[in-house]
């Protein structure tokens, strides 16, 4: 019956003891070899959205200044 009690105890404590030696390991190695190096580049381009039906405003037609494209109509 004190089993129930004593070796969850138990293994939380060996596990916080084993996670001290792995951290400090780590740590001793790390400052070793130079640890992991993580390069992060800012500034990327959204993937491109395909569109569903052409924009009215930018189209391939040319149009002058005041003409409406006249692929749409409404």
């Amino acid at each position: 019956m004190g089993a129930i009690i004593v070796f969850p105890l138990l293994y939380g404590f060996l596990g916080f003891l084993a996670g001290i030696i792995g951290a400090t390991l780590f740590n001793l190695v790390a400052s070793m070899v130079g640890g992991i190096e993580i390069e992060l580049s800012q500034g990327f381009d959204p993937p491109a959205r395909s569109p569903t039906r052409p924009d009215p405003y930018f189209s391939d037609a040319v149009t002058t200044p005041g003409e409406r494209n006249p692929e749409f109509h409404s």
